[in-house]
């Protein structure tokens, strides 16, 4: 491997989790898709993965992933990763496991930590970067996460959505 092809140490995102109950103005330009997800809630705190169609996330297609989860230890498997996300981020997840992928993630164990609050205490997570660990700094990117559970309660599925982030 040379060294153009060594993966470089990721620097921190600016990760945030959130109560259920905030106001949608936190959630900047996802506030459109957390009121879709709050409007699926129907037992428990928060959906079921299998209360949204295809035709809800229609104005988010290709920016979405979906992702299966057990712990401990954290473990998730990509079950959707977005035709955009794979543009984006410059790889295809969809079938992986993050324990396969730690380093091509550019994860930390602060993003550990992050995960489980987010399944733990289904809480929604905001996170902002960019990807460093591929040499690409001048790349930002907002992310937010909406823990869903089957039962309504234990939390086993994370849906995301990642845009490029803007500046005004």
């Amino acid at each position: 491997m040379s060294s153009a092809d060594t993966p470089m140490m990721p620097k921190p995102w600016n990760l945030k989790t959130f109560e259920i109950g905030v106001p949608l103005d936190c959630f900047l330009e996802f506030a459109p898709l957390v009121l879709l997800w709050k409007s699926r809630i129907e037992v428990g705190p928060v959906p079921a993965w299998s209360s949204f169609t295809p035709h809800d996330l229609l104005p988010w297609l290709g920016w979405i992933a979906v992702e299966d989860f057990t712990n401990p230890p954290v473990e998730l498997k990509c079950r959707l990763w977005g035709t955009q996300l794979t543009e984006l981020y410059g790889y295809d997840l969809t079938g992986r496991r993050l324990s396969q992928d730690m380093q091509r993630r550019g994860i930390l164990d602060e993003d550990l930590s992050f995960y489980e609050e987010l399944f733990d205490h289904r809480r929604i997570g905001l996170a902002a970067g960019s990807i460093s660990w591929q040499g690409r700094e001048h790349v930002s990117i907002h992310r937010i996460f909406l823990p869903c559970a089957s039962d309504g309660l234990a939390v086993d599925t994370l849906l995301s959505c990642a845009k490029p982030a803007t500046f005004s």
